[in-house]
């Protein structure tokens, strides 16, 4: 080191001095990940050709150096050692790189690392936690560019990846009931980011392949094979659900910036089209098309495919249609297993649409953009609450945020004369060509139209919607401030001067916050000072008491605005001293008043935090002039001074210590020589206290601390150690933590690097390294405050120092002194390391060490280093044996004398301020996002920052390095064995306090251990811990089990099966004599953390071989010590005659589960072990035969068992024995009488649980969240319920599990021991056994229509077994007689024909059920059994069409038959509504066989369609009918509607049913539907309506069609079917209004026809739907329409005569009444040119005759209460005389009354 303080420029890289040894640390980093990777590289190529050469003991070492090259890898980029080599190859010449010849290929050795990472990643064998670490490393690496080189090209493997995700995620979602969610989201975001990644780095070939996949060449014209499990067949669109997956998956992997997609893009849209109904299609259509107009701007015209996406875009607001349901609500529903693939948000990614899409060659994309604000804009307003407000605000900021990325690269392409198109790239940022770049007036317009909705939304009711638009406006403000700023500042001074509306105040603050950072910007906006002088004064009456929000907000904004503060010094001196003077005051006075102690009963809040303010001084006084400084200094000195006893203490101390760094020059002068001289006489060596209490004592101690640490040259350091020592020699316990915190901070003033103010400018930060006499002041420091320990302790008699009075408190000063010499000499005593612990191999021991130049004492003097840790360690043993001998029982002081140690030396690696900084630069990162964006371009955000946030980064990443390296005393392997000893003792303390202090300090001596020393501790804890047991004292056992149970303990025991043994054997022991609740709850908290630790399926340790060989050779056998944990629970189970066992079903439960997470297919079991825990199937416990069944289930699915004669006998005698058969079944029965939550199908009600609270926290810890996936999908037993059409039934009680256990089981049996089987299962349903109050009979049989589907899969496929299968199905129907058991009747046949793939039963059963229901009466009482036949039938087709092609064509003939009988009109009309809702279901199955290109008179669609016209017209026609014919005609009606909403819930616009020529069959009928008298009839025809609405997709054929319905029933005779005419179309324009033709006008028109219906509740219908259509239309189309109802008005006023018998002219009036109340309530929060004339004249029918009057008070009643806040300003739209008669009208009427 220099002797003088070194100064270097900040940059990614540490200090100079330093470079050269980074960069040697950096290559030996890279040669030992290299060395791995090529080793593993090998041994995983030899392992994949199946070569003898591996043997299997070494398989499990590949897994562990897979995760040491992870973590090293990990750890190169983290210490950014990368960087250095960039930037030192880019300062020196040729010659200086030639020294570093490893750097020269550094892009070829990462590329093999990451490639040996990818081949981990990959194998199906890789735990599931070890992959996610790996491709979160990978994906790190990928996101590097830089690192692997501009010309890298490496083939990524897309497809193998995607495999992966299908195998893990898709296929076995609903399968994996009981892996943990945390780990399964892990597992999937890894994945997913890591495919998202690999796009940028395919290379041509790779795109090639992609895009010659069938999915982008061609539209299926053959429905695919079902059990194709391919991601990239033919988009099935005819399957929604099928379609989903496949785009989901594919929108992973497209390369979004290839030319291949272009072509595609046609026929994209054309399957975008084919469904209407689905939200996540849309997303996923929308993510994928802002991508390609982001990345290849305008490579593809847009032009006719706008409308389309526009009307998809419109669907993403949520946006309510006021007579229908809400715009965007998805029919058809997402799967989870294909919901949890898609990405991004839909709102975000229309957006992004929006703005590379925009033109100049194309003005209909700004007319089309323009429209949709002005759709969205009433949502902006403040007084607006629907829930779709995040949605537009969102949506705004989303907006800006693009424009500024786009304008930025445009506008830098075009100062660098770019003309042509630039494609986007992973390095590179794609940019327009010249021609289709924005012109500046149209972002003046769109600018000037944006800022308008931010301006609204700014001052919404919820906080985020505020926030997003501040974002907003932060965008439009770095596009165009010289538009944006002064219209802002103008409204904030209005807004600060509020008193009734304070929260716009706040709102402007947070406007202003997002500004500030381009306001204080002179490049960005030179003028600026301007506007900084109008707000300065304003913002000092923000620094409020009463609010500390709105004075964070203003804090934040003058550090912002302090930038300027030279300009401003150089113009207006005695303004900014002024302004300086009145801010610091104002801060003080906030600081004493908000930290005053609070008030009784209440807790202390402080309102600023420690952070915010932190930032402010340091960025506030480095602005600050030297000369406003000066003066600012002397004023800070005199308020500190005189408020020492304050309770703001910390934050003058901040402020302290931030003027020390900006200005040390004054700081002897103005502060640490009046302290000082307040603190001690000089001439006397304690501190004074003749003028000054304790309080205020402690107070100067603490601030003088703040001061020296910011400034360690004073002039004074000695007199500050002598305060120090002189304040640790007090016996108040605030003063000598005050001294040891001086102390600390002394320490660390000399000691630290630091990056900080040039010591000449305070404006450029520099490296602040210590010099050598820093490091010998320091360390004299050191050996002062250790001598005076000693004089005053440690040296001292025992006896001498028991008989002091004080003796507690000179210990408890000891403890915080060595404390203090820890945390703040940790630079001084760490870094040293011992030549001992280098022993290990050279490429272990190069990728594990730590950074050696970190800017530590230990590099410059090692030995004097390690010999300072050691003094200062042998004092914290001294203090350990003091207390440990002397005082035992005294938890206090055994707690306080732990701080020491519980630091340990780890104050690099887990400093809690490391992590704050990092956080708070990722916040001011974002802050400053739009203002670098604006000046650099959008890839620059990070890299031109101001300087705190570089001071930010580099200390945090210096402190990393720290970290790595902090390595000290703890290597000294006498003092911590002496040290584990006495941790060990406190561990068991009966304080529970010490304990947890003690865990914690243990638990970091251990992390620094070597790892022999680590296992030797391990071994001897163990052996306390089964002493502490055998003792049987529950506080010492709680101990144990608390120590146990430590993350890094458990970590570290579960990586071998060795000492995974001993834990089981302390869970047995201690469940063994567990009696109190508290040991009970420590017991279960072990046990569930060990399952969370281990992964089944997984033999194999996280250690290499060759750390455990030279403990003792048996612990790396990890098979054998498996199979002994697994003998000793075996030998639990066997001691059944033990009491503990029999009567503690804890016991029971821990030993099971343990069982089944360590049971491998490798290990050995007995025949009696499996005997008896097929007894415990019947365990009277649910939770003991819950873990029992899939215990049972895991053996079966994994071992041979069909080889093993021995076990299948045990098997058919246990299942032929009665006595266990009924136990069995009984058991089962009151599984679902508690019925499992994993069971239920989605949408459920949840069933009531009858666990206790304390079962249910045991057995949540049974399967915890990290346990391995691959065994929990086996256990559940296999494939999940499939998806397609028609979803799992939902209240439905048949349990997957047990059917799958059942069908397991009796899959060992013969044909004859299974048809006695059976017969017993049947014959014990009446047994007495099973009678009461839980098994209720509807349970019974459940549970034997769970046996029979396993019975009948495992039949022969034969005649007998055929006529067996036939009875048992009869039975299993006959069982379920109550309506309540159609869906479980569904459920079994579904499963039925799921479980057996061969269908042989199919045939026989369907003609079975097809002759019952075709000649049954259908007017008789059996509607029951109809209606039970019939589920079954859907049951036996459900899965079936239309994917099963042969089974459809084999049964042709009997379909269409069903169909026949189906239509009949006894079916159709039927009484019994169960039995038209099992025809519907049916028919809606049938009709998937339909195709819309291909219908006919022939298809399913068309016959029922026609059939139920003829029926209805038939029914119409008749004139007066009966009751009965009512009533049929009712059910009809019924029936048609639940066929439309049935068929579009199932396909949406897909289905046959929504073809153009069925529609204007149809569509009259349920209209006219709307009539019927029947309640429930009307209101299943409004729900048809509503889904109808959605899926008629529009084209010039349809909406022929629905013009002339509109027309026809203009003149309906019913007002219902008039008034429904107009919600429906109301409903399918708001739909599809952009892709509606001009005919909309047209259809428009008439539907305004309506408002002058002869039917007072067909017109305010009209007007209500009026409502929603009058804000899709221009502003022009809204004039024309108020210009004609005021025409109407004008011409039929009162005056030309309206009384009661003048009926058209009422009519006439009360339609243009309400059309104008449509009009103007369409705009609720507006004033538009033409409304004031409009109001005025409306306000004339005031006084008309009712319903006129009553329309007209409800118009002004809510537009009252909609304009009542910014009517001040809106009434400025009217003309005086138009102003007078409003208020005339409007306002003395209610006076008067």
């Amino acid at each position: 080191m220099e002797d003088s303080i070194e100064w270097q420029k900040p940059s990614e890289a540490l200090p100079s001095s330093y470079k050269r040894e980074t960069l040697v640390e950096g290559k030996e980093q890279l040669e030992a990940l290299k060395s791995l990777a090529q080793n593993i590289s090998h041994s995983l190529n030899l392992y994949a050709e199946g070569t003898d050469l591996v043997p299997t003991e070494i398989i499990p070492s590949i897994y562990a150096d897979l995760e040491l090259l992870n973590n090293g890898t990990k750890r190169f980029l983290n210490l950014k050692l990368y960087k250095e080599f960039l930037i030192y190859s880019e300062a020196q010449g040729e010659d200086s790189k030639q020294s570093f010849s490893t750097w020269e290929n550094m892009a070829s050795n990462i590329l093999l690392i990451l490639q040996t990472l990818l081949a981990g990643i990959l194998k199906r064998t890789t735990d599931a936690a070890l992959r996610i670490k790996l491709a979160r490393t990978v994906t790190k690496l990928l996101e590097k560019p830089k690192i692997l080189g501009d010309d890298c090209s490496f083939s990524p493997p897309w497809k193998e990846t995607l495999e992966l995700l299908e195998e893990f995620h898709v296929r076995s979602f609903d399968g994996a009931l009981f892996i943990g969610k945390e780990v399964r989201e892990q597992h999937l975001r890894a994945l997913v980011t890591l495919l998202l990644c690999f796009r940028y780095y395919l290379n041509s070939t790779c795109e090639e392949v992609i895009f010659s996949l069938p999915m982008f060449n061609s539209i299926p014209s053959a429905k695919p094979n079902s059990t194709s499990t391919l991601f990239f067949e033919k988009l099935d669109w005819e399957n929604p659900v099928k379609a989903i997956e496949q785009l989901a998956s594919a929108s992973l992997i497209v390369p979004c910036h290839s030319p291949f997609i272009l072509s595609w893009i046609p026929e994209a849209v054309s399957l975008w089209m084919k469904i209407n109904t689905c939200h996540d299609w849309d997303r996923l259509w929308l993510r994928l098309f802002g991508h390609i107009a982001k990345q290849q701007p305008h490579a593809i015209d847009w032009t006719p495919y706008m409308h389309i996406i526009y009307d998809r875009i419109f669907s993403c607001f949520q946006i309510s249609t006021r007579e229908g349901a809400r715009r965007t609500q998805s029919i058809i529903k997402t799967p989870p297993n294909v919901s949890c693939l898609i990405r991004g948000d839909a709102v975000s990614s229309a957006a992004e649409f929006i703005v590379y899409s925009l033109t100049p060659m194309n003005p209909s994309g700004l007319d089309l953009f323009l429209r949709l604000v002005q759709i969205i804009e009433p949502f902006y307003h403040p007084n607006h609450l629907e829930h779709n407000q995040h949605f537009v605000s969102s949506f705004l900021s989303s907006c800006t945020r693009n424009l500024l990325n786009r304008l930025s690269s445009e506008r830098k392409a075009t100062q660098e004369n770019v003309v042509e198109r630039i494609q986007g790239s992973r390095t590179i940022t794609a940019v327009a060509a010249k021609e289709h770049r924005l012109t500046e007036q149209w972002i003046e317009d769109i600018v000037s139209k944006l800022y308008g909705l931010t301006e609204r939304s700014l001052y919404s009711k919820s906080s985020k919607s505020t926030q997003e638009a501040a974002n907003s406006i932060g965008n439009l403000c770095a596009i165009l401030p010289e538009m944006v700023i002064p219209k802002l500042v103008l409204t904030s001074q209005d807004d600060f001067i509020s008193l009734t509306m304070p929260h716009r105040t706040k709102a402007s603050l947070k406007a202003l916050d997002v500004i500030c950072p381009i306001l204080s910007d002179s490049q960005l906006y030179p003028q600026g000072v301007e506007y900084i002088l109008q707000l300065l004064p304003h913002l000092l009456p923000c620094v409020d008491v009463n609010d500390s929000m709105k004075t964070k907000l203003a804090i934040d904004i003058v550090t912002a605005l302090s930038h300027r503060f030279g300009e401003i010094f150089c113009d207006q001196t005695h303004v900014l001293e002024e302004f300086v003077l009145q801010w610091i005051e104002r801060i003080i006075h906030f600081l004493e008043n908000v930290e005053m102690p609070a008030k009784f009963g209440h807790s202390k809040i402080s309102p600023l935090s420690f952070d915010t303010f932190g930032n402010f001084c340091e960025v506030f006084f480095q602005n600050c002039p030297e000369s406003v400084m000066f003066g600012l200094c002397e004023k800070v000195s005199k308020i500190v001074s005189a408020s020492a006893s304050t309770e703001a203490l910390k934050h003058y101390g901040i402020m302290l210590f931030w003027i020390a760094k900006s200005y040390p020059s004054c700081m002897d002068s103005f502060f640490i020589k009046p302290l000082l001289l307040q603190i001690q006489d000089f001439s006397q060596t304690h501190l004074q206290l003749k003028d000054s209490s304790h309080e205020e004592l402690y107070g100067r101690l603490r601030l003088l601390a703040n001061a020296v640490r910011g400034f360690a040259d004073s002039q004074y350091s000695a007199n500050i150690l002598q305060v120090a020592l002189a304040a640790t020699k007090e016996t108040e316990r605030r003063l000598y933590k005050a001294g040891s915190r001086l102390l600390r901070s002394l320490l660390e003033g000399l000691c630290s690097t630091t990056l900080g103010p040039h010591l000449h400018s305070s404006s450029n930060q520099h490296w602040n390294i210590p010099n050598s006499s820093h490091w010998n002041m320091a360390v004299k420091f050191v050996e002062q405050m250790l001598e005076y320990l000693d004089c005053s302790l440690f040296d001292k008699d025992p006896e001498e120092l028991l008989r002091d009075e004080m003796c507690k408190e000179r210990i408890f000063s000891a403890a915080r002194t060595l404390h203090a010499l820890q945390r703040g000499g940790r630079w001084l005593l760490a870094g040293a390391f011992e030549k001992s612990i280098c022993q290990e191999n050279e490429v272990s021991f190069s990728l594990w060490k730590g950074p050696v130049y970190a800017g530590m004492f230990g590099e410059v003097n090692r030995n004097l280093a390690t010999e300072l840790w050691k003094k200062v360690f042998q004092r914290i043993l001294r203090l350990l044996e003091i207390c440990c001998k002397y005082f035992p029982d005294n938890a206090v002081v055994l707690y306080r004398v732990l701080s020491p140690i519980e630091m340990g030396n780890e104050a690099f690696r887990f400093d809690s301020r490391l992590r704050r900084v990092v956080n708070q630069a990722k916040s001011y990162k974002q802050s400053m996002q739009a203002s670098i964006i604006a000046k650099y371009g959008p890839n620059q955000v990070g890299k031109n920052m101001p300087s705190i946030y570089h001071r930010w980064r580099m200390e945090s990443l210096h402190r990393k390095r720290q970290g790595y390296c902090a390595k000290g005393g703890y290597m000294e392997p006498q003092l911590t064995n002496a040290l584990l000893q006495y941790l060990e003792e406190f561990c068991f303390s009966e304080f529970n306090k010490v304990r947890s202090r003690a865990r914690n300090a243990l638990t970091c001596a251990l992390r620094l251990t070597p790892f022999h020393q680590r296992w030797t501790y391990a071994e001897n804890m163990f052996e306390s811990v089964q002493t502490c047991i055998a003792s049987c004292e529950e506080e010492k056992i709680i101990a144990c089990l608390e120590l146990l149970q430590h993350p890094f303990l458990i970590r570290f025991f579960t990586k071998y099966y060795y000492w995974m043994k001993k834990l089981v054997f302390v869970i047995l022991q201690s469940s063994k004599v567990s009696e109190r609740h508290d040991v009970v709850i420590s017991l279960s908290s072990l046990f569930g953390k060990l399952l969370s630790q281990i992964h089944p399926l997984v033999l194999s340790s996280s250690k290499q071989e060759k750390e455990t060989h030279n403990i003792e050779s048996k612990y790396a056998n990890a098979k054998e010590e498996l199979q002994s944990i697994l003998d000793m629970l075996y030998s639990v189970v066997f001691q059944s005659e033990s009491l503990i066992w029999n009567g503690n079903w804890k016991v029971q439960a821990f030993v099971f589960s343990l069982l089944y997470v360590f049971y491998r297919p490798e290990c050995f079991i007995s025949d009696e072990y499996l005997s008896q825990l097929m007894k415990y199937l019947c365990s009277e416990v649910m939770i003991v035969r819950a873990v029992v069944q899939r215990m049972v289930h895991l053996i079966l699915q994994l071992s041979n068992i069909q080889q093993n004669e021995k076990w299948k006998q045990m098997i058919v005698h246990m299942l032929s024995d009665n006595s266990f058969e009924l136990s069995l079944l009984r058991t089962m029965c009151q599984d679902l009488s508690v019925h499992d939550p994993n069971e239920q199908a989605a949408g459920s009600p949840l069933h009531r649980n009858m666990l206790s609270a304390t079962t249910m926290s045991l057995a949540s810890s049974f399967f915890s969240e990290s346990l391995d996936a691959w065994t929990c999908w086996i256990v559940d037993g296999g494939e999940p319920w499939p998806l397609g059409y028609f979803g799992r039934p939902v209240n439905d009680l048949v349990s997957l599990r047990h059917v799958r256990l059942l069908s397991r089981l009796l899959s060992f049996v013969d044909t004859q021991t299974l048809y006695q089987i059976h017969h017993v299962a049947l014959s014990l349903l009446d047994a007495e056994q099973l009678r009461d109050q839980i098994v209720t009979p509807k349970i019974k049989h459940l549970i034997f229509g769970e046996f029979s589907v396993a019975a009948i899969v495992n039949l022969k496929d034969d005649r007998e077994s055929l006529q067996y299968a036939l009875d048992w199905m009869k039975q299993l129907l006959a069982c379920f007689v109550d309506a309540d058991s159609l869906s479980t009747i569904e459920t079994l046949f579904r499963l039925l024909y799921q479980l057996d793939p061969k269908c042989s039963f199919y045939q026989p059963f369907w003609e079975y059920l097809m002759y019952t229901v075709s000649n049954s009466d259908v007017w008789n009482q059996s509607s029951l059994n109809d209606a039970r036949h019939m589920r079954t039938l859907f049951a036996l087709v459900a899965d079936q069409f239309p994917f099963n092609l042969q089974l459809i064509e084999q049964n042709r003939g009997s379909f269409l038959s069903a169909i026949d009988w189906l239509t009949d009109s006894n079916y159709l009309s039927h009484d019994y509504e169960q039995v038209r809702d099992e025809v519907v279901r049916l028919l809606c199955c049938f009709m998937l066989d339909d195709n819309r290109e291909t219908l006919s008179s022939l298809t399913t669609s068309t016959k029922v369609i026609r059939r139920l016209s003829s029926i209805l017209r038939e029914l119409r026609n008749q004139g007066d009918i009966d009751d009965r014919g009512k009533k049929q005609l009712s059910n009809t009606r019924h029936t048609l509607s639940l066929l439309v909403y049935k068929c579009s819930y199932l396909r949406g616009p897909l289905h046959p049913l929504f073809d153009s020529r069925l529609v204007q069959i149809w569509l009259p009928l349920l209209l006219i539907a709307k009539e019927d008298s029947d309640v429930d009839v009307a209101a299943q025809t409004t729900n048809a309506l509503s889904c109808c609405a959605r899926c008629l997709i529009p084209s010039s054929n349809m909406e022929s069609i629905l013009m002339e319905i509109c027309k026809e029933n203009l003149h309906a005779t019913s007002f219902k079917v008039r008034g429904g005419t107009v919600s429906f179309f109301q409903m399918w324009i708001f739909f599809h209004f952009f892709c509606l033709s001009n005919n909309v006008i047209a259809l428009q028109e008439c539907l305004l026809e309506y408002l002058f219906d002869e039917s007072v509740e067909v017109r305010e219908a009209a007007s209500r739907s009026f409502i929603s259509l009058a804000c899709l239309n221009s502003m022009e189309v809204l004039e024309t329409w108020s210009r004609r109802m005021m025409h109407i008005l004008e011409t039929n006023d009162k005056n030309s005569g309206t009384n009661r018998e003048d009926d058209s002219r009422i009519r006439l009036r009360h339609g243009a009444a309400l059309g104008a109340s449509a009009l103007i309530l369409s705009q609720p929060f507006a004033i538009l040119p033409w409304m004031p004339s409009l109001l005025v004249q409306v306000a004339y029918c005031i006084h008309d005759v009712p319903p006129i009057s009553t329309c007209v008070r409800t118009l002004f009643s809510e537009f009252w209460r909609s304009h009542h806040d910014e009517w001040s300003k809106q009434k400025q739209m009217f003309e005086p005389e138009q102003l007078e008669a409003f208020n005339e009208l409007l306002i003395a009427p209610s006076y008067y009354a």
